[in-house]
């Protein structure tokens, strides 16, 4: 079973010889079948992140392991994939010329069948013969996701999946990323579309200039709250009473006896959305 541990993470880059924070105290764990989602504004740390998740940076305190070991260790990088924002690839080379090249360094063999059924997956057949030069911004994306469907790791990094695809290329991605759940992978995503990110994602940790402010299932804190009131409009006009069935009905008795017509009844209460929770958390000036 695959888990991604990360405990009470730091780390600083340095300009002119000076640190500038930006991860402070970062802890959360990831497991086999869980897409755990990023969020936050640019800069927020997410995707340093992911980078050392990826044992590209070393943090400069806490610990980072899968499945118990150091994620820096030669044998636990080729567990895990990070696919970047910015996906570099070479545009001479053509998309099939580029899933050989990365079958051939991942030490695969025969990778023909393997390349068949990434292509298939991302619906990138008919592209494979054109230079990837020629790509659009969401067959770009998919044909770096494709790289990595040649050999799966347990653990899939991604930064900012969603960012300027068309909605097809949008569809097979959310597709992809629920397949690598269900399969049992675990899939760690930074992204800024929260209707994505909470279509596809179990887990949120929402970040801001280096901290978390929440983490948590997806369900647990979009949970629906009971109204707290009930507007009831007439032609007159309308009236707000609590959400109470006793209120109500002398607030209809009331009304029945004064000749009003009720023309519509609707609860209000707030907004649960994942949207609308993260938009109150970063309303919030984070501590000093």
């Amino acid at each position: 079973m695959t888990e991604l541990v990360v405990e009470d993470l730091t780390f600083s880059y340095r300009k002119w010889k000076r640190p500038i924070p930006t991860l402070d105290g970062i802890s959360l764990t990831a497991g086999a079948g869980e897409v755990h989602g990023l969020l936050g504004h640019n800069g927020a740390g997410k995707s340093t992140l992911l980078t050392l998740v990826a044992g590209l940076l070393r943090p400069g305190a806490g610990s980072i392991r899968l499945d118990g070991r150091p994620v820096h260790h030669r044998e636990v990088l080729r567990e895990s994939a990070l696919v970047t924002e910015r996906v570099v690839l070479y545009d001479r080379f053509t998309a099939l010329d580029t899933l050989r090249v990365y079958a051939s360094a991942r030490g695969l063999k025969n990778p023909g069948p393997e390349i068949d059924r990434a292509a298939a997956a991302l619906n990138l057949t008919d592209q494979l013969d054109k230079k990837v030069g020629q790509l659009s911004t969401g067959l770009r994306k998919r044909l770096a996701i494709s790289m990595v469907l040649l050999d799966t790791p347990p653990l899939l990094l991604i930064d900012e999946p969603f960012a300027g695809v068309d909605p097809v290329s949008l569809d097979l991605l959310l597709a992809q990323i629920r397949a690598w759940a269900d399969e049992g992978r675990a899939v760690v995503l930074a992204s800024h579309d929260l209707p994505e990110l909470e279509t596809v994602a179990s887990h949120v940790h929402v970040f801001q200039e280096g901290r978390l402010l929440l983490s948590g299932r997806v369900d647990e804190l979009t949970r629906p709250t009971v109204a707290d009131s009930v507007v009831i409009t007439t032609a007159g006009g309308s009236i707000t009473v609590a959400n109470d069935a006793g209120l109500l009905a002398a607030a209809l008795a009331d009304l029945e006896q004064r000749g009003e017509v009720v023309h519509t009844i609707a609860s209000t209460g707030a907004d649960t959305s994942l949207a609308a929770l993260y938009r109150e958390l970063h309303a919030t000036p984070s501590e000093p």
